[in-house]
């Protein structure tokens, strides 16, 4: 009787993994899906490059798990990598995001995630040594307002397509853009990008009590208004043409 149920288990077992097997066989190698990573893959080069360039070696935080990653960066003394301890920190919205927006979303956060931690720590040495030989020292942007409002406005317009790109397809870094996600779901009327603003401010705030100066959350917010603007832009044209091709089709 053991035996015969034992065995029954296994083919069950077997039956099972089977199709989970087949299933993702089949969602890796479908041609939209191999679109959505390709658009991920460069959504999230395009952040950890703008990361590592334009915020982490003057120390102007994006706010959220990266911001965070990059402040314990510092008070470690330049230890803790920033794209792994980003990843860690993420690890507890994983698991919020897989049984609230769905498992597919979930998975494709956790791509997403991991790829930017992994981008961030492969180019942070080529980006450190890009900066220093051919960009201003820290010192120099931070003294010349004019100067640092420009690297704002282009980090923030770099890193807002990134993100843009990404939370197209559904997914996200798995940091507060994900519990912006979260929290959309539930109160739609409120953009992810607004949502992701309020939530980086804590973050943003803290950078200029950490590293103590004011003008570097001055610098942080502006950057966080401009990417947090072209998010909202690049979904909305999204949902936009969504709907007009709806429209076409119907």
């Amino acid at each position: 009787m053991l035996k015969e149920t034992l065995k029954a288990l296994n083919i069950a077992l077997n039956k099972v993994l089977s199709n989970t097997s087949n299933k993702v066989y089949k969602r890796i190698f479908d041609k939209d899906y191999l679109k959505v990573m390709g658009q991920i893959i460069a959504g999230t080069f395009i952040v950890a490059i703008c990361t590592n360039i334009f915020l982490v070696p003057y120390k102007i935080i994006e706010g959220g798990v990266t911001g965070t990653a990059i402040i314990l960066h510092y008070i470690s003394g330049q230890k803790l990598p920033v794209g792994l301890t980003a990843f860690i920190m993420t690890v507890p919205l994983f698991i919020a995001g897989f049984y609230i927006l769905g498992k597919h979303t979930g998975f494709d956060t956790i791509i997403a995630t991991v790829l930017l931690s992994l981008f961030i720590d492969i180019t942070f040495s080529i980006s450190k040594t890009i900066v220093y030989r051919y960009f201003p020292a820290p010192d120099e942007i931070l003294d010349h307002p004019l100067m640092a409002l420009s690297y704002c406005l282009i980090s923030g317009i770099i890193s807002g397509i990134g993100f843009g790109i990404i939370y197209i397809t559904g997914a996200s870094t798995g940091g507060t853009d994900l519990a912006a996600m979260i929290i959309n779901k539930y109160l739609p009327k409120i953009s992810i990008g607004t949502i992701i603003m309020i939530l980086d401010g804590t973050v943003i705030i803290l950078a200029g009590v950490v590293f103590k100066s004011i003008e570097i959350t001055i610098y942080a917010i502006i950057r966080a208004f401009i990417s947090t603007r072209v998010i909202d832009f690049i979904l909305n044209r999204s949902k936009n043409r969504l709907i007009s091709g709806t429209k076409h089709y119907s």
